[in-house]
């Protein structure tokens, strides 16, 4: 009888898989040089893509910066080339929107751009990268609904509760009206009928 093949997933090739995403590989490019990058994108890597994006179009729209969809496209096929290739020590975190976008006007001056994307990063890898950020920006645009539909909540229970408290804060001013009359009332008959004091020195 021959033994069914273990097929349980184990650490121990993860651990292989993960130094095999972290080893480089080599191409040179047209004008001889070589350039390192990530045949497999780290899945680590891409959410730190992700995040940075979300960064800089936050950025974008509090200094009413506009970006088309060619630019939208451009800039992140941009932060591949940053976060899979060996150019990612040449472009700082701490590089502004602006210093980006001048290195990545460098970069397709001089024809690297395409060509990195065109034939060193795997198209498939890269498309990742996009389908990622669709799921990223529906997943957003999710959870703000859903923050409004919370925020639309709380305001009808609000608007609830305050009906309830205007109920019981009326019904407390009716009491309360109703305790004023009372003791209006009561003053009026006792300024309408005073005190017979004979009355009483007779009962003496």
């Amino acid at each position: 009888m021959v033994k069914a093949k273990n097929n349980d997933l184990k650490l121990s090739n993860l651990k292989k898989e993960m130094k095999s995403l972290e080893k480089p590989e080599t191409y040179n490019l047209s004008n001889g040089t070589d350039l390192h990058f990530n045949p497999v994108f780290d899945g680590n890597k891409i959410q730190t893509l992700l995040e940075e994006y979300q960064e800089k179009v936050l950025y974008m729209i509090e200094k009413g910066i506009e970006m088309d969809d060619k630019m939208t496209i451009q800039y992140v096929q941009f932060l591949c080339i940053k976060y899979f290739t060996h150019l990612k020590k040449d472009i700082p975190d701490t590089y502004t929107f602006e210093q980006q976008l001048e290195v990545m006007e460098i970069l397709m001056f001089k024809g690297y751009y395409e060509e990195i994307l065109n034939d060193v990063l795997p198209a498939k890898e890269i498309q990742r990268v996009f389908d990622k950020l669709t799921t990223f920006v529906a997943t957003g645009e999710y959870l703000g609904k859903l923050q409004g539909e919370v925020q639309t909540k709380i305001q009808d229970l609000d608007l609830k509760h305050k009906d309830e408290i205007m109920n019981a804060f009326g019904k407390f001013n009716k009491v309360e009206n109703n305790v004023v009359d009372i003791n209006d009332t009561a003053r009026n008959v006792k300024a309408d009928k005073p005190v017979n004091n004979s009355a009483n020195v007779d009962g003496e």
